[in-house]
């Protein structure tokens, strides 16, 4: 059993009745990014996602994360029988990494039965067991939040160490050849991670040319706000200079609370 509902923006969410969620958001040319969750809840506790704050019930099975990409493909063809999910990203409520057999197993699943191609899957995760997806053929992203280790232990509980993700960017990278790279996550938080002080030194670090970085429109939470857009555009264009490929990921679906870091367990 869900239920939907639809942003002014015309993201739409579907909470399942086990608890949880995931997110359709719809762009330009009639392409469907799904946004789905790998666990009830998350074990990780990153300080500023909402979905962190919330108790860890369980993983998601492999048919339950199936069903996911299953009904959103059906939602939309009722809409439009010419509409697909085009894209699928590991980014709802979970950590993948702690349920990696079924996330795989999804993965090969959503690529064939759904002949959505590998360069258009994305597994977003904190830094986990990163060694597992070196011969990978979908996307990786990995959310590093902060340049400064004890921040960003702060912040994400994070035991994996920035050096460890540095050498996994650069193995990941021989691998993917003339492909991208890592997709490196980092949510623009006011007086947290939003000045040159952070900016300095996420540049100085020894990324391979073919990183891509995604900055994201910070969604407020308990104590934490988001940094100006002014400050995400400063970010993309100092890390543009700097010869990489940056994107600003906005916030989609923030008053139905599906955007990022909002999504709750609904029991």
């Amino acid at each position: 059993m869900f239920s939907t509902t639809k942003s002014s923006d015309k993201t739409i969410k579907l909470d399942f009745s086990e608890g949880y969620s995931s997110v359709i958001i719809p762009s330009k040319n009639n392409k469907f990014t799904l946004c789905i969750s790998s666990q009830i809840g998350c074990p990780i506790g990153c300080k500023f996602c909402r979905s962190g704050n919330q108790k860890f019930i369980r993983n998601l099975t492999t048919k339950e994360i199936i069903e996911q990409v299953r009904i959103s493909n059906d939602l939309l063809k009722k809409e439009n029988k010419d509409h697909s999910i085009t894209s699928v990203v590991f980014m709802g409520m979970g950590e993948p990494m702690l349920n990696i057999n079924n996330v795989l197993n999804s993965i090969n699943i959503i690529n064939k039965e759904f002949h959505i191609p590998f360069r258009r899957i994305t597994l977003s995760t904190i830094g986990i067991d990163l060694d597992k997806l070196l011969s990978a053929k979908f996307n990786i992203a990995i959310s590093l939040h902060s340049p400064n280790e004890e921040i960003r232990q702060e912040i994400t509980n994070s035991l994996t160490s920035i050096n460890n993700i540095l050498d996994f960017c650069k193995e990941f990278s021989k691998n993917r050849k003339n492909q991208n790279g890592v997709m490196i996550e980092y949510a623009l938080i006011k007086d947290i991670n939003d000045s040159d002080e952070d900016l300095n030194p996420l540049l100085n670090l020894d990324w391979p040319s073919n990183t891509n970085f995604n900055l994201i429109e910070f969604n407020d939470y308990k104590e934490f706000q988001a940094s100006d857009k002014s400050k995400l555009n400063y970010f993309k264009k100092k890390i543009i200079n700097a010869g990489f490929k940056c994107f600003i990921r906005e916030s989609r679906g923030k008053d139905i609370d599906a955007a990022c870091g909002m999504l709750n367990v609904n029991l």
